[in-house]
């Protein structure tokens, strides 16, 4: 009997011990949990017109999977200086999932998004397209007029003036939300940025 009651005891320690560590492991854990996921951006953002007639936009959606959201990033060229006849999309597809907070150099306390691309296209209008398909742009020669062609891991330094990550290729952001304003960095591939590149105005 003194054998068993000893056991018991001995149990009953082991499974408080445990209990602790695990209530620890949750204060801890909700301590460093996120203010936003990523899907707490779900939106559509919109940059200026820039002089050079760039515009860039930002498409967050919800991916169906929890706390993971898909994030298109959309590089648009014009002819004109309002920005309203459109030459070229570049368009960056990812999903996105927020890893914790961090602060900014501009002490901002900012999301700290893991990128995975999924896949990266490119529509041209009818300006482009002949020159495009002469010219085997990416490598393609059946470039159509305002249809998106995936370009995803293609070398387009002498058309695009880029060369395109394959797909899952991971990449770091930071995101900022302040009522209808939001700001991201430039995505690096070798760790979290802390500078903030570009505002962007929620549609």
């Amino acid at each position: 009997m003194k054998k068993i009651v000893f056991d018991v005891t001995i149990i009953s320690l082991i499974l408080f011990f445990v209990q602790s560590c695990s209530i620890d492991e949750n204060v801890t854990t909700t301590a460093a949990t996120v203010s936003k996921s990523s899907t707490d951006y779900i939106g559509t953002y919109l940059s200026a017109c820039g002089e050079n007639k760039q515009q860039a936009k930002v498409v967050i959606t919800d991916s169906g999977t929890e706390d993971v959201a898909t994030a298109n990033f959309h590089k648009i060229s014009h002819s004109d200086s309002g920005c309203s006849t459109v030459l070229k999309t570049i368009q960056y597809n990812h999903t996105a999932r927020a890893m914790g907070d961090t602060t900014d150099d501009d002490g901002n306390s900012v999301s700290k998004i893991y990128l995975v691309t999924v896949n990266v296209t490119a529509t041209l209008n009818s300006t482009y397209t002949d020159s495009a398909n002469e010219d085997e742009w990416c490598g393609y020669s059946n470039w159509e007029e305002d249809t998106a062609k995936d370009i995803t891991g293609k070398d387009c330094t002498d058309s695009l003036s880029e060369s395109f990550s394959p797909a899952l290729t991971t990449k770091y952001d930071i995101w900022y939300l302040n009522g209808t304003s939001f700001q991201k960095s430039a995505e690096s591939t070798g760790g979290y940025p802390t500078t903030l590149d570009g505002t962007y105005t929620k549609q």
